[in-house]
C-alpha cells in the first residue's frame, strides 16, 4: 500500500527574519500567524436573537394567562419557575456580554456615584444593552402577569384586563386594583 505524502497537514514552514547585525549571522525564525477564528456572531446579532427569542418564548405563557386562566395546564405553567430561570440565564448572559468597566463608569460618572442620565443614554446607545433591557423586562411583566392570574384565581375578579396589559407591569398591576 502507497503511502501519500503527510505535506499538506504540516504548518508551513517558518520564514526568516532579514539580519539585524552587521554580518548576517543571526536570523530569527518566525511562523506565521495561525489563522483566527472569527465569532460565529457578531453582538448585533447576538442581541438581535435574544431579543426575538425572549418575545416569542413568553408569548404561550401571556397566551395561556388571557385565553385559558382557569385551565390546568395554565394552572402548572404560571407555578413553573422554568421560564423566570430561562430568562434569568438570558439576562445573565446578555449582562456579561454587555456591561464592562467602561459601562460602569459611564453610568456612575458623578462624584457621589449616583447614575446620571447622560452615562445611561450612552449605555444604552448598544444594542446588547436593550436587549438585556428588554429581557429583564420581559421578565418582570411576566411576574405580574403570573401574579394578577394567581390573585383573580384567589378573589372574585375576573383579572382579564390586567392579564391584557402584560405589555406593562405598572399598568396590570393598578387595572387589577
Amino acid at each position: 500500500m502507497a503511502s501519500r505524502p503527510l505535506s499538506h497537514l504540516s504548518s508551513p514552514a517558518p520564514r526568516l527574519l532579514p539580519s539585524s547585525s552587521r554580518h548576517g549571522a543571526l536570523r530569527v525564525p518566525v511562523r506565521p500567524r495561525a489563522h483566527r477564528q472569527h465569532a460565529v456572531m457578531t453582538t448585533s446579532q447576538i442581541a438581535s436573537c435574544a431579543f426575538t427569542l425572549g418575545t416569542v418564548a413568553v408569548l404561550p405563557f401571556y397566551t395561556l394567562m388571557v385565553v385559558a386562566p382557569n385551565a390546568d395546564i395554565t394552572k402548572r405553567t404560571v407555578e413553573s419557575s422554568a421560564p423566570y430561570v430561562a430568562l434569568g440565564l438570558l439576562y445573565a448572559y446578555l449582562l456579561y456580554l454587555s456591561w464592562t468597566p467602561d459601562t460602569l463608569r459611564a453610568m456612575f460618572a458623578s462624584k457621589y456615584w449616583l447614575p446620571e442620565l447622560p452615562g445611561i443614554v450612552r449605555m444604552f446607545a448598544s444594542e446588547m444593552t436593550v436587549a438585556s433591557a428588554w429581557i429583564h423586562l420581559l421578565a418582570v411583566d411576566l411576574f405580574a402577569a403570573r401574579c394578577t392570574t394567581t390573585a383573580s384565581r384567589t378573589t372574585s375578579r375576573r383579572g382579564i384586563r390586567s392579564r391584557c396589559a402584560c405589555s406593562s407591569a405598572r399598568l396590570g398591576s393598578w387595572l387589577m386594583w
